[in-house]
């Protein structure tokens, strides 16, 4: 399953359902059995799923990385920042 975005335009309980829904995926049910692939920059729906591998590209190239998202992820692409 590949999510590019997916809290735009959600209310907050929508936001919180759809959170819910993929944090519990890939379970014990067989029919979940797969990945989930979120494009986000909605730090709290990204801390509410728990992400269980964080991806980052540089170069043109991926680096994917089994651990939990890290307040560094988000500085370093903080574009708002840069523009400073």
């Amino acid at each position: 399953l590949m999510l590019d975005e997916p809290s735009n335009h959600l209310d907050v309980g929508c936001i919180q359902g759809l959170a819910n829904a993929l944090s519990g995926w890939g379970g014990k049910d067989e029919l979940q059995d797969g990945a989930v692939v979120v494009i986000s920059h909605d730090r709290e729906f990204c801390d509410q799923v728990g992400f269980t591998h964080v991806g980052t590209v540089t170069d043109g190239k991926l680096k994917l990385e089994q651990r939990s998202l890290q307040e560094s992820d988000w500085e370093q692409y903080d574009i708002g920042a840069k523009l400073v």
